[in-house]
């Protein structure tokens, strides 16, 4: 089925039309009204000419109306492609190129950026601008909406259509262009309803860019889908995320380990006992801040893992299991599986340390326009994931590093996250990031940055002599760095550890 209908036949078959489904700056949208929305989005996209397989992009932030675009433009068979608001112009043009988009919805925050550009995108016939007023270059999205009646002309959908496209990254090369199914998407839905269901309705925030797979697919419809009320913050400040959780008794947070952390930290100050289940991601979780939860919260904290190639999601902890340091184990009831291979892709005894790959209906359908990369990453039914992971006699999943962020010192692999989890337990840590720099007579050496606590004073010689009590001599960082601001980070909240490695490279005068 595809994702529209799958939606539109979950509404009709649970009888939720009149169910608040999101609120977003104090006000409820209903499961009806999304759905209705949806369908007047497509209609309106087909009478300007969008076509099935032609691409929209989203280029506007985190709101209500982000959700029922995204479903209207599946309805029309046409194809998604969120834009990350933080890229620079010189980074968006290249995508609207690559992707050919038809039709853009933009916030007037970033009309400026489309204004610049448009000359060069002859292609981008439609603006639509998600603003009451419209412009000459831009229809308004009221407007735009007028032009929608009923359901419009049916459209031929296939389980295997794309639906989504989402560009990687980039932190280490030329983003590449991900294309996700409709399959790919309700595959994650389904298996996080196989995972989570038994807790039954909750109320989740979602602070995640609803431009990235993690908030659009895995926090909020795939919450959505469990009938459970979605408070969508437009980005994620911790004094607003915490005033949201006590007004609307949030019972599910996800998240990047530092969203939990920084939540924690201000639980003194507001009614967090809400808090029944925290979902971490993207990032591994230091021990300490599993135990800091706990303490707090006193709720479960699981840990999932995956990557947009595999659809956002592939491994969720059960809930009430115990496993620190684990993401868990892949869903169960729609055929998935992960292993553990070497370089030559031969599987690994039980905890060996290798490359993890997953196979089954997570895995995208490759990259636009890009067959070399295609191949590279999916090789004999199997998606190559790039991260490094071990696999216990449970079939728990421990990642170990990102294959590329292995720092290789004199011969010796050394995992960033190992160094990270020792540093954590330092008091007075907030933030930390191990990496790589260049080193003449080693190859590579060991170097870490870290954020402290407001009010606390660390020196580098303690850093240094704590890790001397607790690491291997060839683990030791040989640079340390202190910073009183947060750490550069993605969109998505991964601390940026490839900014920090080219800053301190430029410092040293190294390559």
């Amino acid at each position: 089925m595809d994702y529209f209908n799958a939606f539109r036949s979950f509404i009709q078959d649970e009888k939720i039309d009149k169910k608040q489904a999101v609120f977003f700056n104090g006000r409820a949208t209903t499961y009806g009204e999304m759905n209705a929305e949806a369908s007047r989005v497509s209609s309106a996209l087909c009478r300007l000419g969008v076509k099935k397989g032609d691409v929209v992009s989203l280029y506007m932030g985190n709101c209500k109306d982000f959700l029922s675009i995204f479903l209207g433009v599946t309805k029309s068979g046409a194809i998604a492609a969120p834009i990350n608001i933080l890229l620079t112009e010189y980074e968006i043009q290249p995508q609207l190129e690559r992707t050919q988009s038809k039709a853009i919805f933009v916030s007037p925050a970033h009309i400026p950026v489309v204004d610049r550009i448009r000359p060069n995108l002859p292609q981008l016939k439609n603006v639509i601008l998600m603003s009451n007023h419209p412009e000459s270059h831009a229809i308004s999205y009221p407007d735009f909406l007028k032009k929608g009646d009923g359901d419009g002309p049916p459209v031929e959908l296939e389980e295997n259509d794309v639906v989504l496209i989402l560009f990687t990254g980039g932190t280490t090369g030329t983003p590449k262009a991900v294309l996700l199914t409709h399959k790919n998407l309700l595959s994650v839905v389904q298996g996080l309803k196989n995972r989570l269901g038994h807790l039954g309705e909750m109320v989740v925030l979602c602070a995640s860019p609803l431009s990235h797979i993690f908030g659009l697919n895995t926090i909020t419809f795939a919450s959505l889908f469990r009938k459970s009320l979605v408070v969508l913050e437009e980005w994620f400040q911790v004094e607003e995320a915490a005033q949201l959780i006590e007004r609307y008794r949030i019972s599910n947070i996800f998240g990047v380990p530092t969203v939990v952390r920084s939540l924690v930290e201000v639980a003194d100050r507001y009614d967090l006992r809400c808090i029944q289940l925290a979902m971490v991601g993207a990032a591994p979780v230091p021990e300490e801040l599993y135990h800091r939860v706990e303490n707090t919260f006193h709720c479960f904290l699981i840990e999932g893992w995956g990557l947009t190639e595999g659809s956002g999601c592939t491994t969720v902890t059960p809930p009430g299991v115990s496993k620190i340091g684990s993401c868990g184990i892949p869903y169960e009831g729609i055929e998935l599986e992960c292993a553990i291979v070497d370089d030559n892709d031969n599987p690994l005894p039980q905890g060996e340390i290798g490359e993890l790959v997953q196979r089954g209906p997570l895995n995208m359908k490759g990259y636009l326009e890009n067959p070399e990369a295609t191949a590279e990453a999916l090789r004999n039914g199997w998606l190559h994931t790039g991260d490094l992971a071990r696999m216990d006699e449970e079939g728990y999943i421990y990642i170990v590093d990102r294959k590329k962020d292995v720092i290789i010192r004199g011969g010796f692999n050394i995992y960033p996250t190992e160094v990270e989890t020792v540093l954590y337990t330092f008091p007075g840590v907030q933030e930390a990031a191990v990496f790589g720099v260049s080193d003449a007579r080693k190859g590579e050496t060991v170097a870490a940055a870290i954020r402290v606590r407001e009010g606390v004073q660390i020196d580098e010689k303690e850093i240094l002599a704590y890790c001397q009590e607790r690491l291997a001599r060839f683990k030791i960082p040989k640079y340390v760095k202190i910073m009183h601001d947060s750490l550069p980070k993605t969109p998505a909240g991964k601390i940026m550890r490839r900014a920090l490695k080219d800053e301190l490279e430029k410092e040293l005068g190294v390559k």
